[in-house]
């Protein structure tokens, strides 16, 4: 990728762009291999100047819906960025068709980034890590969450059970009740 490449992501990044102009400019798609490559290299030297940002969400690709999940699902769980909770909405809106992010879920509840462990950050993450969990398939949405209830962390617990209460007054889990 040239300078000036990367330039227009970061332009697109930032908004102050249109796709269309990143498409004009950009003729070349990177495969889910090549994105990794490109994400791990830029944690690998400290995510400088936040550029895990612009190749996450910018770098043109030809993933499929499945290759793009497997990326959120992979840096979900890994530290040394800061997309960590937008990555957690797509799986609550978007990514929320396979019962193995449930686990994956649950794994980034446990192991909470570095940069969002103050609890001012935390609970926010955590409160979308268990909305995506509740938009997942059953049963496996309902057993993740009733495993949260069961967590020595009472706010981690408190909000595993609005999430049941909540999806069970909207009609989901007839069978439980």
């Amino acid at each position: 990728m040239t300078k000036e490449e990367f330039d227009i992501l970061q332009k697109r990044c930032a908004g102050l762009i249109t796709q269309e102009e990143v498409d004009s400019v950009i003729k070349w798609k990177k495969s889910k291999a090549e994105i990794e490559k490109l994400l791990d290299n830029c944690l690998a030297q400290g995510n400088p100047d936040n550029n895990f940002e612009v190749y996450f969400w910018n770098t043109p690709s030809d993933l499929s819906k499945i290759e793009d999940e497997e990326l959120n699902r992979k840096y979900l769980l890994i530290d040394g960025h800061f997309e960590h909770e937008n990555i957690a909405s797509g799986f609550q809106t978007y990514f929320n068709n396979s019962q193995e992010n449930v686990n994956i879920l649950i794994q980034a509840i446990e192991n909470v980034p570095k940069h969002l462990e103050p609890d001012d950050f935390k609970y926010p993450f955590i409160r979308k890590c268990i909305y995506a969990i509740g938009a997942q398939p059953e049963p496996e949405n309902f057993k993740g969450l009733n495993l949260l209830t069961k967590s020595s962390d009472i706010q981690i617990k408190e909000l595993a059970f609005h999430q049941i209460e909540k999806r069970k007054k909207r009609g989901y889990w007839e069978k439980e009740k």
